[in-house]
């Protein structure tokens, strides 16, 4: 769901590479634009139904398509972001890993988490507040984080989430089974415009709900495994040479306040 009211490319698909969302969910883009959707130089998008507001750029899009739809709210819009009083404080400083096994617990991160190397991480499930600084994963290690969901409060604009596997490591995330934030794998502050990565590369298997409201959000696949389950940002880019599926699944995706979801 890409909810600009106004951008043009507010969902683009560029890098040659096609993206395919299955599941039966509609791919919603609320800007009003001529050109609010863009597929360039051979890129491909097919879901069962787009729901556009204003028009395409582009021959890739590959199922129904109805332009003219009235925009849809935010699905998410009345989550509550997570509060510091109810988590436990983890770390008073950064974190940095980039060697070894390591084995974390839910909670605040003050400076937040940057994996690194050959670092393989570990994280119990629950909830993880960064605190500033960001979450990023671009090594040749392993990170393992089921049952949890990381929220992103940034100070600086270079505090993102940037989530990259690797052919020499892998990357297996899924969101929490149970309370509020079932479903939901990553949680951006809504007033945060810091764009959003996550790139699919080597082993990649991660599931749930991607939730950025106020930001770009940046997908690119390299025909890796699953790449989330449900998108909902104010913008949406789309790139890659390699084949990036969206399995949109109702047991893996935080519950929505009305119907017709996106990716």
């Amino acid at each position: 769901h890409v909810l600009d009211l106004h951008a043009s490319g507010a969902l683009r698909a560029t890098g040659g590479g096609s993206g395919s969302v299955t599941g039966g969910a509609a791919v919603i883009v609320n800007s009003d634009a001529s050109d609010a959707g863009i597929t360039t130089g051979g890129s491909t998008l097919t879901a069962d139904d787009f729901a556009i507001t204003g028009g395409i750029s582009g021959g890739g899009f590959n199922g129904d398509v109805t332009l003219g739809t009235q925009p849809q709210p935010d699905p998410l819009r009345n989550i509550p972001e997570p509060t510091r009083g109810t988590l436990t404080t983890q770390s008073s400083g950064p974190k940095h890993f980039s060697n070894g096994n390591r084995s974390i617990s839910p909670g605040i991160y003050r400076g937040g988490i940057s994996i690194t190397g050959q670092a393989n991480v570990t994280m119990a499930p629950g909830i993880y507040y960064m605190d500033g600084g960001g979450f990023s994963m671009t090594g040749q290690g392993n990170l393992v984080a089921n049952g949890v969901m990381i929220f992103n409060a940034p100070d600086q604009s270079s505090d993102v989430i940037n989530i990259s596997g690797s052919n020499g490591g892998s990357v297996t995330m899924t969101p929490p089974t149970s309370g509020i934030y079932k479903g939901l794998t990553l949680f951006q502050a809504r007033a945060a415009t810091q764009a959003m990565s996550i790139s699919g590369n080597g082993s990649f298997y991660v599931t749930g709900t991607f939730y950025a409201a106020g930001a770009l959000m940046n997908i690119t696949g390299n025909g890796a495994g699953q790449i989330g389950s449900q998108y909902i940002s104010n913008l949406l880019d789309i790139n890659g040479g390699g084949g990036l599926g969206i399995d949109y699944n109702p047991n893996q995706v935080i519950p929505r306040r009305i119907l017709g979801l996106v990716e």
